[in-house]
């Protein structure tokens, strides 16, 4: 009997372990909007071609799934979503394909030949047989392991050879319970954070859904951040200009024509394209000025433009082979071009500079790329605190329009308002809300006789256009109730709000861009700009001078520790404020800086 029970025993024991062993092999899977996708931990040395012919698919649908690979490559530690309606299950589920380092162990199974694996692996049956001696000796038998020397297959893209980096992002499945407050503890990192690298997270968070969440870098304990900012400043102590610093500019003028760029003059018509290449032209034009202003200032700089059209493989063609190290780097004006860049510039830490929009998510772990244009984000919480700051004792009300494309905007809005106004000692601000505006519903909302400061969180054009005629409405009547509304920048390109609307319901818009044309320096420049061009700047020009003047001043002031005063260093340009912050301690650079404007005597009038 006992040694029955053994045998039961033992058999059990084995049954178990075969099955945990084969559970161990399976990749977890995961669903990311509505799509089944396994997991892959990407480890030290494994490239995208060793993973690809581990789960049997292609290169091509393992990036689709990962787009950011496309820009940053593998990473060691990330989580690859691999498509499972993409994998070629058959051939994933008879094969056994293991990964060591940039190593492929491949086990036979039946029927498989010397002649199915060249062509499977892409590579020469002598190749196989060189590094598996074995198989040379005694014939491929089922259940062999053989290696896999994919470094030879002439087919590969050098790219699906490139071993991995460490990875600053990691995969989590939410759970019952979870807030992003318990996240940001469980992972030591900022709400924003995973809500910038989420797109914002609109719907929330969902049980069973998949985000990413930045990953901490031990690098940045704090007493190596100490040292570090002590050797730094002994360092930028002793720093001293000894030659003309160098500057690369890179914008789709696509002026083939053109012998050099200090040929163009004021007509310049029969060498324009396209719109962009007006756009990046009268851009070029404005840093050429601020570049001028700035040398007769005594400020050396060389200033190296690249003409790179709006493809990819054109930028390629200018810098692959360019060897000149770069102190500053403005544009390109494409994302992606702009990406394509910071990729290859990656190991030399050059301060780059967007001064067109692009993803906030992009500055995660680039310490040195900068973004010139706030996005919607930064704009709403900055439009949030100054109205928490400067109105919080005047009938604050929270307008919540209740439509599911606007909660997130209202979550943050509520969030940066109430902050603000528990920091002077206020309550939270009122919250209404009205799914449908309707002049009858607006009617009863508001008090006779009261004035009310209303901050209405909503991209919604028509929610928007009935909300405002209810509103101006209401104030044409006999009751006495007055406004002042503040909107988003969104609002100024409706073209059914009426200025009369704007007038009488104070409405307030913040925009990234503001030109006060009395200014004393707008008037110099304008006095300059007309006598070297014959025409008045445009919004690029001024946007191209504000840039160039901002940064090459930082460069000259601080040389390569500039980056690190980027925060310190608010300034006015003619159209551009510059108030740089740090989305984290591995991550780049974000301009928040935000004017307001609203409409008086029929003109605009700033009041921030």
């Amino acid at each position: 009997m006992s040694k029955l029970l053994n045998i039961i025993f033992l058999s059990l024991f084995l049954v178990l372990s075969t099955q945990s062993c084969k559970a161990q092999q399976t990749p977890e899977t995961v669903k990311v909007d509505g799509d089944k996708y396994y997991v892959h931990i990407v480890k030290s040395g494994q490239t995208l071609y060793a993973i690809s012919k581990k789960y049997a698919i292609d290169v091509a649908e393992i990036k689709k799934a990962n787009p950011e690979l496309d820009i940053e490559g593998l990473k060691i530690g990330q989580s690859v979503l691999i498509p499972k309606d993409e994998v070629d299950r058959r051939e994933f589920k008879k094969s056994d394909v293991s990964i060591s380092g940039d190593t492929i162990f491949h086990k036979v199974v039946k029927k498989e030949t010397l002649y199915s694996l060249s062509k499977k692996y892409g590579l020469g049956i002598d190749q196989i047989l060189k590094i598996n001696p074995i198989v040379e000796k005694e014939g491929l038998e089922t259940g062999m392991t053989v290696k896999i020397p994919y470094k030879s297959g002439k087919s590969i893209e050098t790219e699906e050879l490139e071993k991995p980096r460490e990875d600053s992002l990691r995969l989590h499945i939410v759970q019952p319970k979870e807030t992003l407050y318990s996240l940001s503890k469980e992972y030591d990192v900022s709400i924003d954070s995973i809500q910038i690298i989420n797109d914002g997270l609109q719907e929330g968070l969902k049980v069973g859904t998949t985000i990413r969440i930045p990953k901490s870098n031990p690098k940045f304990a704090e007493f190596e951040k100490q040292d570090s900012i002590i050797q730094d400043s002994l360092k930028e102590v002793n720093w001293v200009q000894t030659k003309p610093f160098e500057i690369a500019v890179f914008l789709p003028l696509k002026l083939w024509q053109a012998d050099t760029l200090d040929s163009l003059g004021s007509d310049v018509k029969e060498l324009m394209i396209d719109n962009t290449s007006k756009i990046a032209l009268n851009f070029y034009r404005g840093l050429k000025m601020a570049v001028d202003t700035l040398n007769e200032r005594g400020v050396s700089a060389n200033i190296h433009v690249y003409d790179t059209g709006g493809e990819v493989d054109t930028l390629k063609s200018k810098v692959e082979n360019d060897t000149l190290q770069y102190d500053l780097v403005i544009g390109p004006m494409f994302r992606s071009n702009f990406e394509w860049l910071v990729k290859h510039y990656d190991t030399l830490n050059i301060p780059m500079v967007s001064p067109v929009p692009i993803s906030s998510k992009f500055l995660l772990s680039k310490d040195n790329v900068v973004k010139v244009h706030p996005g919607s984000g930064a704009q709403m919480v900055r439009l949030a605190q100054y109205i928490g700051n400067t109105h919080s004792d005047s009938n604050l009300v929270l307008w919540n329009s209740s439509r599911f494309s606007d909660r997130n905007l209202v979550k943050i809005a509520r969030k940066h308002i109430n902050q603000c106004v528990g920091q002077l000692g206020h309550d939270s601000v009122m919250e209404m809300s009205a799914y449908t505006p309707s002049k009858s519903r607006i009617f009863t909302t508001f008090k006779d006789s009261t004035h009310y400061t209303l901050f209405v969180p909503s991209k919604e054009q028509a929610y928007i256009s009935q909300l405002i005629t209810s509103l101006n409405d209401l104030y044409l009547s006999d009751k006495g109730v007055t406004f002042t509304i503040f909107g988003l920048n969104e609002w100024a390109g409706y073209d059914n709000l009426e200025i009369t609307s704007y007038q009488n319901l104070d409405i307030h818009i913040p925009t990234p861009r503001y030109l006060e044309y009395d200014s004393p320096a707008f008037i110099s420049v304008l006095k300059d700009y007309r006598k070297l061009y014959g025409v008045d700047p445009d919004e690029f020009a001024l946007l191209g001078y504000d840039v160039s003047h901002y940064f090459i001043t930082l460069l000259d002031e601080y040389g390569p520790y500039m980056l690190s005063h980027l925060e310190k260093s608010n300034k006015n340009g003619l159209s551009v404020k510059f108030n740089f912050v740090k989305l984290g301690a591995e991550s780049g650079y974000e301009n928040q800086a935000i004017y307001i404007f609203r409409y008086k005597n029929y003109e605009k009038d700033r009041v921030h």
